[in-house]
């Protein structure tokens, strides 16, 4: 099992990548995004997909509706 910490730390690399690319700050949809799961590959599969994607293509899949959580 992954530290709390450890996840939260992760999110907010995530959350830095995404700023960087849009040159702003995430909106709490966009955040809560991120934020929804906990698990660890989903986190490396999004850490990817953010790393992968344009600045035009990651505003919209930050606001897709796609539920991250596979264990909930």
């Amino acid at each position: 099992m992954t530290p709390a910490s450890h996840i939260h730390e992760w999110q907010n690399k995530i959350v830095g990548i995404c700023e960087i690319k849009l040159r702003r700050k995430l909106s709490n949809k966009e955040l809560n995004f991120i934020r929804c799961t906990d698990d660890t590959i989903v986190l490396e599969m999004l850490e990817d997909a953010v790393g992968d994607l344009s600045d035009i293509e990651l505003k919209p899949y930050l606001n897709s509706e796609i539920h991250l959580d596979f264990g909930a």
